[in-house]
């Protein structure tokens, strides 16, 4: 595979790993949320492949509309009717009060998707965190290429934004000269 093929390769499991769960956000809510782990840094799996994981948080202040089961509930029967398999809602014993889903996704590229509810006395916060399916392909080589050949020492690099709307254009790297990658942009 050339270098041209493994970007486009890597570009096209990101954006299609990223779009059903920015589906979930916007079930959760449609709103601006945190940015955790933006979903487009390639990092090492089963060895010799790569995978890429995302993360995003409600802004601070989100109060929940009712019990975090009731969206747990609510999160994993949606999930279902989409097509999600895997589907699994489990809380904890004790103090503690969060409630996750768990969820897969394989034919979007989705391996796991984690969405943990968490009630707080200030505010509460939902946290959708999922990993890519693995590929074939150098975690190493492929960060090289989407992060500019990995030489953004010398460029002064956009930053992701802290808050985004989960139907913001998404980014895939940066270019040489620091600026995110969207798509349709000269590479």
């Amino acid at each position: 595979m050339t270098e041209e093929e493994l970007f486009d390769q890597a570009r096209e499991v990101s954006f299609t790993f990223r779009a059903p769960v920015v589906d979930v956000q916007l079930r959760i809510l449609d709103s601006e949320w945190r940015i955790w782990d933006y979903g487009d840094a390639p990092s090492t799996c089963a060895g010799s492949g790569y995978e890429f994981e995302m993360s995003r948080v409600t802004p601070e202040g989100w109060r929940l509309d009712g019990a975090p089961l009731e969206l747990a509930e609510e999160i994993a029967a949606w999930l279902d009717e989409k097509g999600w398999t895997g589907i699994k809602t489990r809380g904890y014993s004790g103090e503690i009060a969060d409630v996750v889903v768990e969820a897969e996704y394989p034919e979007k590229h989705v391996d796991l998707l984690i969405v943990d509810i968490s009630p707080g006395e200030l505010f509460d916060s939902v946290t959708v965190s999922a990993t890519s399916t693995c590929q074939r392909g150098d975690a190493h080589d492929v960060f090289e290429l989407v992060y500019a050949d990995g030489d953004l020492e010398g460029s002064p690099v956009e930053q992701f934004p802290e808050l985004e709307h989960p139907q913001a254009e998404m980014s895939f790297g940066f270019t040489e000269d620091g600026k995110r990658r969207f798509p349709g942009a000269a590479q």
